[in-house]
């Protein structure tokens, strides 16, 4: 998951005597550079969106009447985010991706074993701290129930249950020359198809364990990873161009879009707002990424967005522990729940940023990165 360009910046910054060399490779890859920043920028973007997303839910599930209006507005920007969300992460990963699938699958292992890895692991510890009941009573489950939920990607952990999936299907359709239309048409439908999909698998597997499965999620989002891996040229050019008259519109065409898609709560609408949201997020990232502080900030996340992503739901946790034990108490101080998403966000992804960096110099680094035996040669240890 990493951007892949680091040792071209590093290039920038060598001895005097290459001074030359330095300058003329700065310049042949600026295009590059800049490429990987933006999309960094978004990713980074995305997760903390992602982990804004769980803190809503549960401030939604915990929280008072004293808090009910605060709430009701911040799941409205989430309802808002909704279609954007994960659908540009994924898109992003499939960018991230597209260079290796001339490869072959022996050479490109590191695409699929980093996050099948991960989803092993943090699915495992995710599924130890449930065996402990204590301020999760409600979610508390068997050893049975647990096994089932790891298979059937009954956790928040889903994402990366997908990347592996998502990368050896497309590249298996790039590999078999498979005609474009007869890739997107069928997971263009099992897009749309969102909703019977997730009803589908959630209900099967509540009959072996308490959680739903999102395997539902998985087939509706093949379709974005998909336009990453054969569009990223065409999204890069794109992108290279978007003016502010552009973003406008499709700020405007976005947000009549997520409207309806609301108001009449048709899956067709929501795709194409996740269509429209996809050019917004992207050319809203080019935008940002273009001020120092702010893009900084956002490459540095975008850049470490799995540990973030796997570290969020063990902050949730112990946050329900909270609610479970001063709830009353945060419900009395509204004046907190206008922040408190925010606030909780914040912490959350700046305290797994420092986690990750603490324990990727120990022995601990094992939690974010396979053994480097199982990766390609030169791969970095890490995940991001």
């Amino acid at each position: 998951m990493s951007s892949g360009n680091s040792g071209e910046a590093e290039t920038n910054y060598g001895g005097g005597r290459h001074r030359l060399v330095r300058q003329s490779h700065s310049a042949a890859t600026a295009g590059k550079s800049s490429r990987v920043e933006w999309m960094d920028f978004a990713r980074g973007v995305c997760v903390i969106l992602v982990v804004l997303h769980h803190v809503i839910r549960q401030m939604a599930d915990r929280a008072g009447e004293e808090w009910a209006v605060a709430t009701e507005y911040w799941q409205l920007l989430d309802t808002y985010l909704t279609p954007i969300r994960i659908p540009l992460f994924f898109v992003v990963s499939g960018m991230l991706a597209a260079n290796s699938m001339n490869d072959t699958l022996v050479r490109a292992r590191r695409k699929f074993i980093v996050p099948a890895y991960l989803y092993v692991v943090w699915s495992t510890l995710l599924s130890l701290r449930e065996l402990i009941p204590f301020g999760n009573e409600e979610n508390a489950q068997g050893v049975e129930g647990l096994l089932v939920s790891f298979f059937m990607a009954a956790s928040g952990y889903w994402y990366i249950y997908a990347l592996p999936i998502y990368y050896l299907l497309a590249h298996y359709v790039r590999s078999r020359q498979v005609p474009v239309f007869l890739v997107f048409v069928p997971l263009a439908i099992l897009s749309i198809l969102r909703e019977p999909l997730t009803i589908f698998f959630a209900d099967y597997s509540l009959r072996f364990t308490d959680s739903p499965s999102l395997w539902g999620s998985i087939l509706a989002n093949i379709f974005f990873y998909m336009i990453g891996v054969y569009f990223k040229d065409a999204i890069i050019s794109w992108a290279k161009n978007v003016r502010l008259t552009s973003m406008a519109a499709l700020l405007v065409g976005y947000s009549i879009l997520v409207w309806f898609s609301s108001r009449w709560d048709l899956s067709v609408l929501e795709f194409f707002a996740s269509l429209v949201g996809i050019a917004l997020g992207v050319s809203v990232s080019v935008r940002l990424v273009r001020f120092p502080a702010l893009g900084r900030t956002g490459c540095y996340i975008g850049a470490r967005t799995l540990p973030v992503y796997v570290l969020q739901f063990f902050f949730v946790s112990m946050l329900s522990v909270v609610w479970t034990i001063g709830g009353a108490r945060m419900s009395e101080a509204p004046v907190l729940a206008a922040f408190y998403p925010a606030l909780v966000t914040g912490c959350a992804v700046s305290i797994s940023l420092a986690l990750y960096s603490l324990l990727n110099r120990t022995f601990l680094k094992i939690l974010f990165s396979p053994p480097r035996a199982w990766i390609s040669p030169g791969g970095s240890r890490g995940a991001n």
